[in-house]
C-alpha cells in the first residue's frame, strides 16, 4: 500500500473565490500539482478556513485516492464573518465541517467509505492502524513560560477563535492532546497530528528570528511517544516546513515527517522533492 503525506494546504489563500463550489478547475490544477498518486492520502490539517473551500478540496481529492485520513488544523477552527453570524464557536464549526463532509458524496462514493476525520480515534485500513487528532501547542517548547498566556492571547489564533469555555491555551491543549493520547496503541503504524511534538522537531534560529514561537507551535509528546511503537510514522504540520527525519527516542525509531504547501506569503522554510512524501506502508 502506498500513502502520500501533505499538510498546511491553505487552499483558500490560493483560490480567491470562496462563495460557491464553482472553482473545481482551479482546485484540481493546484491539488494535482501538490499531490502525487497513491492508494491513500494523509492530510495533517490546515486545509482551509472556509467550509466551502474544504468541501471543494475533498471533492477533487476524492477522484485521486481510494481513501483519505484527515485531521483538523487551527485554521479549520478560525471563525470568519459567516461563522460568527451563524453563532458558531471553534468546536461547533468543526461539527459543521464534519456534518457537511459526512452528508456529501464524492465521485458517487459516500464519505464514510472514503474519508476518515481523525479526532482521537484509531482506524484500521488495508492492514494498517491509523491514529490521529489535531493536537495543540501547550507551551512546553518555550523558554518564556511566564509570558506564554499573554503571547497566546495576543496571537492570531486566540483573536480569531470564539473560544467559549476555553480561557487558557493549556485547556485547549489538554482537550486535544488527551484525545490523541487515548487513540494510540502498540499496533499504531501512522499517527497524524496538526501540531508537532517538541521531541520530533529541530529548532532553527533563523525561524525564531523571523518570529516563530515554538511554544505556540508544538506540544510535549512524551506520553504519546511512550505508547507509539518502534518504526511508526508521525506526520505533523503547522510549522510551514518540509522535513523527513528519523528520530530515536528511548531506543525506538520514529519517522517524523511534514510536507507543508504553505501559503503565498508563508511558503515552507525548507524544500524537499515531493517524492520524499510518497511512501510504501
Amino acid at each position: 500500500m502506498t500513502g502520500y503525506f501533505i499538510n498546511d494546504l491553505h487552499i483558500d489563500k490560493w483560490v480567491k473565490t470562496q462563495s460557491s463550489f464553482s472553482n473545481t478547475a482551479q482546485y484540481k490544477k493546484l491539488l494535482e500539482k501538490w499531490c502525487l498518486p497513491a492508494d491513500c492520502l494523509f492530510v495533517a490539517g490546515d486545509v482551509a478556513c472556509s467550509v466551502n473551500s474544504i468541501f471543494s478540496t475533498f471533492k477533487v481529492l476524492a477522484d485521486m485516492y481510494q481513501h483519505i485520513f484527515y485531521v483538523y488544523g487551527n485554521h479549520e477552527m478560525r471563525l470568519n464573518e459567516e461563522d460568527r453570524n451563524r453563532g458558531l464557536d471553534t468546536y461547533t464549526k468543526r461539527e459543521r465541517i464534519e456534518t457537511f463532509l459526512h452528508t456529501a458524496t464524492f465521485d458517487e462514493r459516500k464519505r464514510v467509505d472514503l474519508l476518515d476525520i481523525l479526532k482521537g480515534a484509531e482506524k484500521f485500513w488495508n492492514g494498517k492502524y491509523i491514529c490521529g487528532g489535531m493536537g495543540y501547542a501547550d507551551g512546553s517548547a518555550t523558554s518564556d513560560s511566564e509570558h506564554m498566556l499573554e503571547k497566546w492571547q495576543n496571537g492570531k489564533d486566540y483573536q480569531n477563535f470564539k473560544l467559549g469555555w476555553t480561557t487558557d491555551f493549556h485547556e485547549m491543549a489538554e482537550y486535544e492532546n488527551e484525545a490523541v493520547g487515548r487513540s494510540i496503541s502498540k499496533t499504531t503504524d501512522v499517527l497524524v497530528t496538526h501540531f508537532p511534538a517538541i521531541q520530533l522537531i529541530e529548532r532553527d534560529e533563523g525561524l525564531e528570528f523571523n518570529g516563530l514561537d515554538y511554544g505556540l507551535s508544538a506540544f510535549d509528546g512524551s506520553k504519546i511517544l511512550e505508547k507509539l511503537p518502534n518504526e511508526a510514522i508521525w506526520h505533523s504540520g503547522h510549522l510551514h516546513d518540509q522535513f523527513k527525519r528519523e528520530v530515536t527516542i528511548d531506543g525506538k525509531k520514529i519517522l517524523s515527517i511534514s510536507n507543508a504547501v504553505g501559503s503565498p506569503d508563508k511558503p515552507p522554510h525548507h524544500k524537499l522533492d515531493k517524492k520524499e512524501f510518497l511512501m510504501n506502508l
